[in-house]
């Protein structure tokens, strides 16, 4: 799904949307400098894979969701987390696994968000 697309989607469900980054650096610095509910994260963006990112929020307790179109039978179990949802994914699909994520904590209409694809 293209970032314009999520960004439209988490602002229906009237998401804040914290930030966005297509680059790992960028995607970096963004997480090491906010904070926010959880990320949504694509499995590689411009420049690599997100596994830094991962670390990084995994390292902070920051709950994440991969939305992703790598085969799910080719996917590291640790760097996807237990929330995941394969690309093309629906939205159903998406909050359940946003819900999943930062459950129970807020329900997803109340969180905000920061999209990287």
């Amino acid at each position: 799904m293209l970032l314009w697309a999520l960004e439209e989607m988490m602002a229906d469900w009237t998401c804040v949307i914290a930030g966005s980054a297509t680059r790992v650096a960028d995607a970096l610095a963004f997480v090491s400098a906010n904070t926010f509910d959880v990320a949504i994260l694509d499995a590689s963006l411009q420049d690599g894979s997100i596994e830094p990112v991962v670390a990084v929020l995994t390292a902070r307790g920051c709950p994440f969701v991969i939305a992703s179109g790598t085969n799910p039978s080719e996917r590291n179990s640790h760097f996807f987390g237990p929330h995941a949802v394969q690309k093309p994914y629906t939205e159903l699909a998406l909050r359940t696994a946003i819900e999943q994520a930062v459950f129970p904590a807020r329900p997803a209409s109340a969180i905000s968000v920061i999209p990287f694809a």
